[in-house]
Formats: C-alpha cells, structure tokens, sequence
C-alpha cells in the first residue's frame, strides 16, 4: 500500500531510492485513498484517457500519469473455425442492479438522495464521464471544487459508477438474449439473473478461472465485450478475443479510433 509507513514516521515507499508505478485497473475514484498519498516520487499507470485526465487535474500529488490497456491472453490451443461450437460468448460476471440500489438505501438520506440524481444524469447522458456529471451537480449542491474536496466527494459516490455498469451490462446480455440469439455465459452470477430463466438459446457455463476463459473464447465465433464505464480506454478481454481467433464485438470507446479498424479486427455495438 502506498500509505504503508515505517517506525521513523514516513512513508515505506519514500526510503527507496526510486520511482514507485501503482497500476490501477478501475475508475480512480475507487482508488482515492491510494492516490491521495504524498509520495515523494509516485506514478500512475491507468486504462482510460478520462482516468488519466482525471488524475492530473484532481491529484497534483502525482508526478507524472500514464494510459497502459492491460494486455490479453493467448488459449493453449486454438480451435479451427469450421470446428467452434460456440456461436457467441460472454466471460464476464454479473451483478444485479437492484441489490446496488438496495445498498445505496442504506447509506443515509442525503448520499442516497445525491447518488439517485446522479444515476438518472448518468442514464440521460451515457456517454458522459461520471467526473463531468458531477462537476455540474457540484455546482447545484455547493461542494467546492478543490483538490481536497471534490474527488473525496466522488469517491463517496461510487455507487452510480457501480451501478450504471451494472445496468448496462444487464441491459445488453437481455437485449440478447430475449431476441433468441444463442448465447453462452461463463461468468460468475448469471445462475441469479431471473431474465434468464427458460431461455433455450442461453447456455450458461459454471464460472471458470480468469486463466481459463481462453479456452472458451478459442472455442467461439464471437466474444462480447460490455467495457465498464470506460468510453476512452480498452478492456483486455477485446485483446484476449483476438489472440484466441475469434472475433470481439464490444461497445464504443474513442480510443478504438486510433488504434482498431472496425469491421476487420473488432465489431462495435452503440
């Protein structure tokens, strides 16, 4: 941990001689109490363009940010085209939305009340980073936007960026699977989807390693992507799509534009 101290009342990372690289892998408001810390050499490695920007505007702490997509994973064995079995898979694990929204009820009047605005703007404009729904919101409730305040705000606000995740992904697996599209789901929690139930079209797999899910992509035609709320960064499931032989259809993110040819490597969805 960053914040890790010694005996002599400084921080463990500042008694070595050297820059300290701390790679978070989710929207950096979960990370606030990490990157808060004022380490004497400390750097930020991130997935997301709007991450990156968040970083250097809100944490001056930090000497320098960088965007690093995680790289993805090669299968043992690839499996021939005319041999895959699986027309569409999905490895990713679900949550259902309305247990979050039960969580948010008991956070206490005010935050519930802050969190539910928040959710409604993030619905109305989903293509908007939550930092830039809550600049505005801030304005309407008067919380100062300094270094200190704000992003210790946005930290507390985590169940909109939770949640919205969550609901979208829910939406795009039913959209799916309601259509009679064949479709299988290997990922943790899918067994609680009530949408799901009697659906002939829907195999759902028992959850497999992280390690594992090559194995399963080697066997499909298509691998879904649904990105978290990152519409500026990359998800190494698209790369992991890729290095098994199958195509990765995935949601829009502006840093596909330089770096994908939609329509040969990678199919996007709105």
């Amino acid at each position: 941990s960053p914040s890790l101290d010694t005996t002599e009342d400084e921080f463990y990372l500042d008694t070595i001689d050297g820059p300290f690289y701390n790679y978070i892998l989710d929207h950096p408001l979960y990370h606030h109490d990490m990157l808060k810390v004022n380490l004497r050499d400390y750097h930020i490695i991130c997935l997301d363009e709007n991450h990156k920007k968040y970083i250097e505007k809100w944490y001056p702490n930090i000497k320098s940010v960088h965007l690093l997509p995680l790289a993805g994973s090669r299968p043992e064995k690839k499996v021939p085209w005319e041999n895959k079995t699986t027309d569409l898979i999905f490895t990713g694990t679900y949550t259902d939305p309305d247990n979050i929204l039960s969580m948010i009820k008991d956070l206490g009047l005010e935050l519930e009340s802050d969190i539910s605005e928040l959710i409604k703007r993030q619905i109305s404009s989903p293509n908007l980073p939550l930092e830039d729904i809550f600049e505005d919101f801030a304005n309407e409730i008067n919380v100062p936007k300094s270094v200190v305040r704000f992003p210790l705000r946005m930290h507390a606000y985590f169940p909109v960026d939770t949640y919205f995740t969550a609901l979208v992904r829910e939406n795009v697996i039913k959209e799916i699977a309601l259509s009679g599209q064949k479709i299988t789901l290997a990922g943790h929690g899918w067994n609680k989807a009530g949408f799901l139930k009697g659906l002939k079209n829907v195999t759902l797999l028992p959850p497999v390693k992280f390690s594992e899910q090559t194995r399963l992509m080697a066997d499909a035609k298509i691998a879904l992507n649904v990105m978290p709320h990152f519409k500026a960064g990359c998800h190494d499931r698209i790369f992991s799509a890729m290095l098994s032989g199958c195509a990765s259809l995935s949601d829009e993110s502006s840093w596909f534009d330089n770096n994908f040819t939609r329509g040969e490597i990678i199919l996007t969805y709105p």
